[in-house]
């Protein structure tokens, strides 16, 4: 049979035909699915960078959120329950018992151990200790206990009475925190090293060598806590210009008198009491950075004022309020001049014009009082001018 040129033309066009079908069957096909499968590849791999590239900023917000919830749980659980270590425990106690009318014998700590509270385990640890003092001074310690603002659960207490109205008898204290809760550690004290001070035997206060009293800060709060005091009017001001301003920072302890409840209004401030003054006052943080006060040579004054002075100084030092002079002192126990007054002002009132003259005329107009600094900035502050000013400058 002899196909015509129409039909040949025709068998070539469906040869043609199926030639291009198969070859887009069986090489296009597979190479349009391949490309496909490596286009959701790279979209995947693209997706991973993203993630990858996201993930700092996801971590900084998870972190974020871990803070946030820690800083939640912090801060119920530091209602009712304590995260302090025992070693802060001990100088807890060393800082309570301050009163020599209550004298503790004898102190016993037990590791932390479970106990169950309604559904919850806790841990508990207990501290016994053994005293000896009168009624009042026992009272006065319980409520130091109850007034701290860690709660110390007192758990029991015995008493016998002895001759004299001295009692003798056992307190059992306890301390309570959430278990599994490392990073929420209450840091109540700061240690700053003295390379010169050591002690041959651990239960002397002071070595034969010297040394300075304590080598750390208490930074839990507020020093008065760790002592209960109530506030009645000092002695020695009743009339006195400047009552009303002594009165009102002496109730609120910002100021203290002598063992005779005595201001001594017009005798001269130190510069360490303006300093635990204006700690008191404003509230100076406390800053990450330490500094090593051994490096004064006058330091060991410091001791005297236990943590009061010594924690207010290093955060004034620090803060650029406190400046020592040029022998390596800190002169903590020296009158206060009307001239070192204004350059611890000048930053605390971010006013750097600030001038003694400013509140001398003040006094003077409103007290009729004429202040020494007024003529001589090399004179003394004194105690009652101490206090106007920071009343009247707060």
């Amino acid at each position: 049979m002899k196909l015509t040129r129409r039909e040949k033309t025709l068998v070539s066009l469906l040869g043609a035909v199926v030639f291009l079908w198969g070859y887009y069957q069986f090489l296009i096909t597979p190479q349009l699915l391949q490309v496909d499968a490596l286009k959701q590849e790279k979209q995947r791999f693209e997706t991973e960078i993203t993630k990858l590239e996201n993930a700092p900023a996801v971590e900084k917000q998870l972190d974020d959120n871990i803070f946030q919830m820690n800083e939640q749980i912090y801060e119920i659980t530091s209602k009712y329950f304590t995260n302090t270590e025992q070693e802060e425990l001990i100088l807890l106690f060393n800082e309570f018992f301050q009163d020599d009318t209550f004298k503790v014998e004898n102190i016993t700590f037990t590791p932390y151990t479970k106990e169950q509270l309604g559904e919850i385990e806790i841990d508990a640890a207990t501290v016994n200790l053994s005293y000896e003092g009168d009624y009042s001074s026992l009272m006065k310690q319980l409520r130091t206990f109850w007034k701290f603002q860690k709660k110390i659960v007192v758990k029991n207490i015995n008493m016998t009475s002895k001759e004299s109205s001295k009692l003798t008898g056992n307190l059992e204290l306890v301390f309570y925190r959430m278990p599994n809760s490392p990073d929420l550690k209450d840091d109540l004290f700061r240690w700053y090293i003295d390379e010169d001070y050591f002690k041959e035997n651990p239960f002397l206060a002071v070595t034969p060598q010297g040394g300075l009293n304590i080598n750390y800060l208490f930074i839990g709060g507020d020093p008065s806590k760790l002592k209960n005091e109530e506030y009645k009017s000092f002695a020695d001001i009743k009339g006195h210009w400047a009552e009303t301003e002594i009165n009102d920072f002496g109730g609120k302890f910002y100021v203290r008198g002598d063992a005779d409840n005595n201001f001594k209004p017009d005798e001269a401030m130190t510069r360490g009491e303006f300093v635990i003054m204006l700690d008191r006052l404003y509230q100076w943080p406390m800053p990450e950075e330490k500094i090593d006060l051994t490096k004064f040579e006058d330091y060991g004054t410091l001791g005297s004022y236990e943590n009061s002075m010594a924690k207010a100084i290093f955060k004034g030092y620090l803060g650029g309020y406190v400046a020592g002079y040029k022998d390596n002192t800190l002169r903590p126990r020296a009158p206060i001049t009307y001239g070192e007054v204004e350059y611890m002002m000048r930053p605390v009132l971010s006013k750097p014009d600030f001038s003694w003259n400013q509140m001398g005329e003040k006094i003077k107009s409103e007290k009729n009082i004429i202040s020494n600094g007024l003529d001589n900035k090399n004179a003394y502050l004194t105690r009652a001018e101490a206090v106007y000013l920071l009343y009247h400058t707060k």
